[in-house]
């Protein structure tokens, strides 16, 4: 048995969630209770973040999910019956679709959606990607509790927070506006990047660009580092969103 009570997985009766979800929001009083939905890859940390906003006066965890394509599944019909729906989307998630891919879909499909990110030893650029993808905030792990719930219950209000190391605490706006500047590829980081980017190998990119394949393996691991990602896709992803690197096909020839 859960420890935790009758909350599920996303994947396992959403729909059953989804409707007791609806009506246990009603009976709290019009809302005053805000649902979240919990999305991490880490279990034991899943679960120490779902028992802490459980924890908060007018939070309860509803549902979770381990990936993002698990969470998308269900939340596609429980985003659009619960109106004060909080998503925390933490970063780490495995897989082709990452967490700044998931809360980019999310942000897309349903434009009112509260999102949250969430990461531990977040730096600037890792923020940054989180808010240009479309979250309206960020949580790192080193915050206080009371601070992270309080944060948390901003974002269902429809508030923007930050809540983390002081050096990236700017405005949401500022630090999307300036994430270009903070993120510098090199001439052949991106030339390398936007090759990888028209689906070429590792192998195809070095005979076009008449350098070894160790070294198209160095240009990409760097920029992977600069673009705080951590695989190919992400990365071109991320890159693609900062305007880094032409969209696929667009690129010289």
């Amino acid at each position: 048995m859960d420890p935790l009570g009758p909350r599920q997985g996303l994947s396992r009766g959403g729909a059953a969630i989804t409707q007791r979800s609806a009506e246990r929001t009603d009976r709290e009083g019009s809302g005053l209770l805000t649902p979240v939905c919990l999305v991490d890859a880490l279990h034991t940390r899943r679960r120490a973040i779902g028992l802490l906003i459980d924890s908060g006066d007018g939070l309860k965890v509803i549902s979770e999910a381990a990936a993002a394509d698990e969470a998308m599944s269900s939340l596609s019909s429980m985003a659009r019956v619960i109106p004060n729906l909080v998503v925390a989307v933490c970063f780490g998630l495995p897989g082709e679709h990452d967490a700044p891919w998931l809360i980019g879909e999310l942000r897309r499909r349903f434009p009112r959606l509260s999102i949250v990110a969430c990461g531990a030893l977040s730096d600037p650029v890792t923020v940054s990607q989180a808010i240009l993808a479309g979250a309206d905030g960020f949580l790192d792990m080193s915050a206080s509790s009371e601070a992270f719930l309080d944060a948390v219950l901003r974002v269902g209000r429809g508030e923007r927070a930050l809540v983390g190391p002081t050096d990236w605490q700017e405005t949401p706006d500022s630090l999307a506006g300036g994430v270009t500047a903070r993120v510098s590829l090199s001439p052949r980081e991106r030339e390398v990047l936007s090759l990888a980017a028209d689906g070429l190998t590792t192998r195809q990119i070095a005979g076009r660009l008449g350098i070894r394949d160790t070294t198209v393996s160095t240009h990409l691991a760097r920029a992977y580092r600069k673009l705080g990602s951590g695989t190919r896709i992400s990365a071109i992803r991320q890159a693609l969103r900062m305007a880094m690197i032409p969209a696929p096909g667009q690129g010289p020839s």
